[in-house]
């Protein structure tokens, strides 16, 4: 994954400039620590009362690492997990019939990673995001659901 294609996905999404040079800033720190294979990116957000969406957590996945940096607007809080098994996934959708997003589409995903006690991610799309967000489940979730050993 590179800054080009991490700023056409922000775009898609309607993000602010500065925004976008933060997800960018963001992706090349987990580049100085070492994961260099990140395929793609995920932004959890919702839309708010007034219609605007609120951007929150960053999201980067590779073959077997899943990275968020929480509330990356105004913090960098980066944490990193291996994802070689999903224990659990839940979906919860509003207004998708997970083939067409319009408008008024929401998909909210939870998945356990089973790392000890069980490390939980948490997912927000709406609009045209939820098509992104069922694809990183498809890609990375689905296969990696079994049973933990």
């Amino acid at each position: 994954m590179n800054d080009e294609q991490i700023q056409a996905y922000c775009i898609g999404l309607g993000m602010p400039k500065a925004l976008i040079e933060r997800a960018k800033l963001i992706h090349a720190l987990y580049g100085k620590l070492g994961i260099n294979d990140i395929s793609d990116v995920f932004i959890s957000e919702y839309v708010k009362e007034d219609g605007e969406r609120s951007f929150e957590n960053l999201w980067f996945f590779a073959d077997k690492h899943v990275m968020e940096a929480k509330q990356f607007a105004t913090e960098i809080d980066l944490d990193m997990a291996p994802s070689t098994v999903v224990s659990y996934i839940d979906l919860k959708q509003t207004e998708y019939d997970l083939e067409h997003s319009t408008g008024a589409s929401r998909l909210f995903v939870t998945a356990t990673l089973p790392l000890g006690m069980g490390v939980g991610l948490t997912f927000k799309a709406s609009r045209e995001n939820c098509d992104y967000l069922k694809t990183i489940v498809i890609k990375y979730l689905m296969p990696r659901l079994q049973a933990p050993s």
